[in-house]
């Protein structure tokens, strides 16, 4: 059963409009320049590709070029202490119109391991250990949360509450959404407030973009820390 919901939770998400709102931003600027031999593939010496366990090698200024391009795309791109209100769908909104948003709180991968040595959970693989922790954190919880990949450079892994396209579907009651962030921050041990984070797999890399800090500075997240 959907959690119930209301117009109050819907304010808490999805900051209002102030008059001020409309008037756009002097500068609007679009994403810098990424740098040349993104995604540049290492070749062997008979001219095939070479290979790693998660795709194609590339070549050191490859690789280079594709950490800068991720840096750049990133601090254009930081999170929201509000859902922008043309972030939130419209009835006969489709995915491709708007960007996925996550509201959540980040976690590492240190945290995770620390988390899973505090409750006894033994070795366990980097690859299943996010999950693990969720799982313990749905229990907690009693809520249907997810695990995602944000877009930032200082963490790996996201507790999903809510995202934006879900948010016409169900919203939890301010006491229980309280209950849930706060046992979620006590065990993974964070301070960080749940924030809407851009949805890293689904939301491509493009140069046709633009600076979010300059279309909603009102919204965006001020700290360095992501």
């Amino acid at each position: 059963m959907a959690p119930k919901r209301t117009n109050t939770s819907k304010k808490r998400l999805v900051k209002a409009r102030a008059p001020s709102a409309h008037k756009p931003p002097t500068v609007i600027r679009k994403v810098p320049q990424f740098p040349d031999h993104c995604d540049e593939v290492a070749y062997d010496k008979h001219g095939r590709p070479t290979y790693t366990k998660t795709g194609y090698k590339l070549t050191p200024r490859g690789a280079s070029a594709c950490a800068d391009r991720l840096r750049i795309w990133t601090e254009c791109h930081p999170p929201f202490i509000a859902l922008p209100p043309e972030y939130y769908p419209k009835e006969d909104s489709k995915p491709k119109e708007l960007p996925t948003l996550l509201w959540g709180i980040p976690f590492t991968h240190e945290q995770a391991a620390d988390y899973a040595k505090r409750h006894g959970m033994g070795e366990i693989s980097k690859l299943n250990l996010p999950f693990l922790v969720l799982t313990n954190l749905i229990r907690y919880t009693g809520i249907k949360i997810r695990c995602a990949l944000p877009l930032t450079l200082k963490h790996q892994y996201l507790v999903v509450l809510y995202e934006n396209w879900s948010l016409q579907s169900g919203i939890m009651s301010e006491e229980r959404e309280a209950h849930a962030v706060k046992v979620i921050q006590r065990e993974l041990k964070s301070n960080f407030e749940p924030m809407w984070w851009w949805d890293r797999g689904r939301n491509p890399i493009r140069q046709d973009s633009y600076c979010q800090m300059d279309l909603f500075p009102k919204y965006v997240y001020k700290g360095k820390d992501f």
